[in-house]
């Protein structure tokens, strides 16, 4: 399955149907979960160690982060709020990762994330984050880990989100959520429009 930036670039035309639903979503959902979550990754950031400089924890020796399809959908609604030339350039990552380490839905498997940039910080911010990523923290100054009570109630509203629009919400690497929740959402939008 190979990704082209061209067919990226084109799955960005129901980007605004999508934002639409993230933001209706995230209504319904539990944001104070959320929230709490990113506070603690803040807290954790100034009194135990920043991950500043790190990335270790995103590239393809430790990673094989997957997501169901509401974090997707709002990783695409951020990338809508980006110039045309950050977002073609964030979608050219995605669809190298998806092809340089044969990235696919039923498969766990470790990659380096794309959202990662060379300055080793996260292209995404706190509140696009992924929860298996904002939970992942600094325990001590020279361990990090997954806190998997913050995941766990974390995720749970994620999960509730996604259910709703399949029976069992599939988890699948970043790259591959992220082209999928783009590519349904230009579907949509071509499927609405009059003809």
């Amino acid at each position: 399955m190979r990704f082209a930036l061209g067919t990226a670039t084109n799955l960005l035309i129901g980007a605004q149907q999508l934002a639409w639903l993230v933001a209706k979503r995230m209504r319904t959902t539990s944001p104070g979960v959320r929230q709490r979550l990113e506070r603690h990754v803040v807290e954790v950031q100034k009194t135990v160690r920043t991950c500043a400089g790190c990335g270790l924890c995103c590239t393809e020796a430790h990673n094989s982060v997957r997501i169901v399809s509401s974090e997707a959908e709002r990783i695409a609604a951020h990338l809508q709020t980006l110039s045309t030339t950050r977002r073609a350039a964030l979608l050219a990552r995605v669809a190298q990762s998806i092809d340089h380490y044969g990235l696919r839905a039923t498969k766990k498997q470790n990659y380096t994330c794309p959202f990662l940039e060379q300055d080793l910080t996260c292209a995404l911010p706190l509140q696009v984050k992924p929860v298996a990523c904002l939970a992942f923290n600094p325990l001590t100054p020279d361990a990090c880990d997954q806190e998997p009570e913050w995941y766990a109630e974390a995720h749970a509203p994620e999960l509730k989100a996604s259910q709703k629009q399949a029976s069992k919400p599939a988890l699948k690497p970043i790259p591959v959520a992220l082209m999928n929740a783009l590519r349904d959402s230009a579907a949509s939008a071509t499927s609405r429009r009059p003809r």
